[in-house]
């Protein structure tokens, strides 16, 4: 059986994708970095393999949440992180900040989260990604 060109393309675009999600997959592993996406209107939040393994915690540990992310944030920097992310979601201001994240390996370590926003038509912000 024939296959048509669109069939090919689509696989060889696959293939091209998951070549490139494992070699970014690699990278963060390397550097201990990961990344994150945030729908803001519905509050769903999804981490990277990466985001897992700096909170020391497995997928089936931990639903990633707004709210679970604050838990990880240091007691002392919560109020600024929760201000920062307010001021760049509501007031446009930007987010690259550095917090501390408590590990629970009993410790603590310093990150820095950056926030890309999206807007919608009313300004809004509805979806945020960004990188730890």
């Amino acid at each position: 059986m024939r296959e048509d060109f669109g069939t090919v393309g689509r696989r060889q675009v696959s293939e091209i994708n998951e070549i490139n999600r494992r070699l970014v997959e690699k990278a963060q592993k390397i550097a201990s970095l990961g990344n994150w996406d945030w729908n803001v209107k519905d509050n769903s939040l999804w981490w990277s393999d990466g985001i897992y393994t700096i909170f020391g915690v497995s997928q089936n540990e931990s639903v990633p949440t707004y709210e679970a992310f604050l838990n990880f944030v240091h007691p002392n920097d919560r109020e600024f992180v929760t201000t920062s992310v307010n001021r760049s979601l509501y007031e446009n201001k930007p987010y690259n900040i550095n917090h501390r994240i408590t590990l629970c390996t009993a410790g603590s370590r310093t990150g820095g989260d950056i926030l890309r926003r999206k807007w919608s038509a009313d300004t809004n912000a509805r979806y945020g990604s960004g990188c730890h």
